[in-house]
């Protein structure tokens, strides 16, 4: 164990497709796919081991099995899961145990060379949580690293000899052999990776002695290796470092004269020390105050040298500069960077910035060569879902239940988008799929309520709303469903009751608790006139109230409860301005002395010449550029006069939309002097019409409207506006260590 071994002989070959060909030392975040997939851990998960410190507890106990030996080292991989010292220690001595070794078989190498690269796994962990190893524990564990040699030894003498056929009747003959017969078999069948991987081992365990300094010299010289990785001038290294440096230096000649500087008082390999660097630079890189300024000084020596903005980019990224991030990330790509995974770190650099339309695109682009990337796919059916494009979002939550199908977070999210789409049936199917996984998650169970009150199935709505206050006493959004609930039944007391629950609960220091609020308050007192107007005087001591969308909406309301319909339209107005048309003109449509009011102001004779005759129709049609069909009726020009272009809704694409309520569809057109005659086909099974045609343009051809008579009084477009699963779950689903482990360190050292 004291010298190294050449890796330029044979290997053995593995028969386990999961590890063959992977590097020894990776500290790449190890694929969602692999690891969602494996199922040992599925089941893991199914029988309740759900904690990464449960599931490593259960898995050290059947080490001599390679399935599970795997799932450990994928668990200890993904740097996602975090683990006590406990189980540190506990999986570390696990692993330090030559015992189940005691027999040899056809997969003895595969199992003892995944058993050492889970060890090494292990370990690397250990070296940076915070646990200091005792001596006594960390000569137990070093002791055994020649017990593990000598079973490395012995199984390829074996191996050689036959397991098969000669394994017991020569068994005796092959302890009996000499030790050129020894060396020979050795040599001819030795797996050198394992000789490689219990150096490694080795020189990490020496690394945690706490009478050797050269691990935390490393980690200090390591930082100014950096500074010349960015090509700053070795003079000003040898000023930094106190080691004198060539002018020409590379980046191996530093590597080296650094390694050199350095002392050991125990054997530690020379590669390794250069590997250790390496990682520390990875591990460190964007801890470093300094970095901005050696940076800087990198780009104006190669302005149009890629790793400089990469390495900016990220550090902005990780400083949560996203702007600043995707300033140099765009520069290091436009420069041709070559970096596997700079499209994913663009992608999110977007996302936080709420960029979602250049969000998808760079994640689109990286589906391309990983179509089955899990972050990727998770990031970008957010990014479709925030740009309205539904469909999309729903191709990606897809693809993330092909690869578990048990993930209630996806599942309630494939709900939420449903609803979004006016699905609502087929939506609450994925509610309860997620709380059948999940029974406690309140989310989702207030998600699923919201869906069945929008199918008018309120028995259903309270007993989801009550299995929530259960779980969640405190629950604000729960009691003002509830409340609701009971106001649409028509059971006043109880929504009372409940109101001043509410009441309690709400925290009025938050705008969105004092919207619904207000809105209660509204349907309680819908005939009182001096409440209405109480309402009103507390609505207007919010300041900016215009940038306030559902405040503004149920001000809106209060004023035509009030007959203030002046005031009503200059609310509605700037309501249009979020874009939101049909969400809000829906709930005024019923006040019909209120489009007598506008229709008494607005005598545009104009507009009667097209069948436009009453207040809605005129307010419709100059405001949102919308022409009802029924107004055809009193029009007076006649349809034969008209130059057409006819555009015909196909029966089976009639078909994707039956049941979806009120849809946009929008004609794969521009039409701007063109006559267009609009038609659907149908057949008997089919009811549809052509309701209105609007001059305009919508970001998908099919755009989902609520069915505002299903709705009741919930709040206009409540399943956008209240918190979905990426927002409410923002670190399950965004996360950050997993998005900042996106630069690897050959991407770095390939750029040097």
């Amino acid at each position: 164990m004291e010298g190294s071994s050449s890796q330029s002989g044979s290997s053995s070959s593995n028969t386990i497709p999961e590890i063959h060909g992977s590097a020894v030392f990776s500290y790449k975040t190890v694929s969602h796919e692999n690891f969602f997939n494996n199922s040992i851990l599925l089941k893991l998960e199914e029988n309740g081991f759900t904690t990464p410190d449960e599931k490593a507890e259960e898995l050290i106990k059947r080490l001599a099995y390679i399935k599970y030996l795997y799932a450990l080292k994928l668990l200890f991989e993904n740097l996602q899961n975090e683990f006590s010292p406990q189980i540190l220690r506990d999986t570390l001595v696990a692993l330090a145990d030559p015992t189940p070794f005691d027999f040899y078989a056809k997969q003895s190498v595969t199992r003892l060379e995944l058993h050492l690269r889970t060890w090494v796994t292990v370990l690397e962990r250990i070296c940076f949580s915070p646990i200091v190893l005792s001596k006594e524990l960390r000569d137990k564990v070093y002791n055994s690293l020649s017990k593990f040699a000598e079973i490395h030894r012995k199984t390829t003498q074996v191996i050689e000899i036959g397991v098969d056929n000669n394994f017991k009747s020569n068994f005796n003959q092959f302890n009996q052999q000499n030790n050129n017969q020894d060396d020979q078999i050795i040599t001819k069948k030795r797996n050198y990776n394992i000789d490689f991987l219990l150096i490694h081992l080795r020189d990490t365990l020496h690394s945690l002695r706490d009478d050797e300094t050269w691990f935390q010299e490393i980690i200090r010289r390591t930082k100014n290796l950096l500074k010349t990785a960015l090509n700053i001038t070795p003079g000003i290294l040898t000023t930094i470092t106190g080691i004198n440096l060539p002018s020409d230096c590379s980046i191996l000649s530093i590597l080296n004269q650094v390694r050199e500087s350095l002392s050991f008082k125990y054997p530690v390999a020379s590669y390794y020390v250069d590997w250790r660097i390496m990682l520390i630079i990875q591990r460190n890189l964007f801890t470093w105050s300094e970095a901005h300024f050696y940076l800087k000084e990198a780009v104006s020596l190669k302005p149009k040298e890629p790793i400089a903005y990469l390495i900016c980019g990220e550090i902005f990224f990780w400083q949560s500069n996203y702007k600043g991030a995707k300033s140099n990330l765009r520069k290091s790509r436009n420069y041709k960077a070559k970096i596997n995974n700079l499209d994913i770190i663009l992608g999110n650099s977007c996302l936080l910035d709420k960029d979602y339309y250049d969000a998808k695109f760079y994640y689109n682009i990286a589906l391309e060569n990983s179509p089955y990337n899990y972050l990727c796919l998770k990031n970008n059916a957010c990014s479709h879902a925030k740009f309205g494009f539904y469909n999309r979002a729903l191709e990606m939550l897809d693809k993330l239940l092909n690869i578990n199908k048990d993930d209630s977070l996806i599942l309630c999210y494939y709900g939420e988008i449903l609803c979004n789409m006016g699905q609502y049936s087929k939506a609450i199917s994925y509610f309860t799929k997620a709380n059948i996984k999940d029974p406690e998650n309140t989310h989702n169970l207030n998600k699923r309520a919201i869906a069945y009150y929008t199918l008018q199935d309120y028995n259903k709505v309270l007993l989801d709303l009550d299995k929530v206050i259960q779980l969640d006493p405190l629950n604000n959004l729960a009691f003002y469903l509830k409340c609701l609930t009971y106001y649409t039944k028509k059971d006043i007391d109880n929504a009372i009751m409940v109101f001043e629950k509410c009441e309690e609960l709400l925290d009025f220091n938050d705008i969105l608790s004092k919207t619904l609020l207000f809105h209660l308050e509204y349907l309680l007192n819908k005939n009182n006139f001096t409440e209405l107007n109480n309402i009103l005087t507390k609505i207007s001591q919010i300041s900016n109230i215009e940038d306030i969308e559902l405040l503004l909406f149920v001000r809106c309301k209060v004023y035509v409860e009030l007959k203030m319909y002046h005031e009503t339209i200059l609310d509605l107005n700037l309501l249009y301005g979020y874009n939101s048309i049909y969400k809000y003109i829906s709930h005024i449509y019923i006040y019909t002395d209120f489009w007598l009011y506008l229709n008494i102001t607005n005598d545009n004779d104009d507009l009667s010449k097209l069948g436009i005759v009453n207040g809605f129709s005129k307010h419709m049609y100059e405001k949102q550029q919308v022409y009802f069909i029924s107004n055809l009726n009193s029009g007076q020009y006649k349809d034969s006069e008209l130059e057409h272009y006819e555009h015909v809704l196909k029966y089976e694409d009639v078909l994707k939309l039956e049941g979806l309520g009120w849809i946009e569809y929008q004609l794969p057109i521009s039409v701007f002097e063109s006559n267009v005659q609009p038609s659907i086909e149908i057949n008997d099974s089919i009811n549809m019409q052509i309701d209105y045609y609007r001059r305009g343009y919508n970001v998908e051809e099919t755009t989902y409207i609520p069915n505002i008579s299903s709705m009741g009084d919930l709040l206009p477009n409540f399943h956008n506006i209240y918190p979905n699963v990426p927002e409410t779950f923002k670190d399950k689903y965004f996360s950050r260590k997993e998005m900042e482990n996106l630069l690897e360190l050959k991407d770095i050292i390939n750029h040097l």
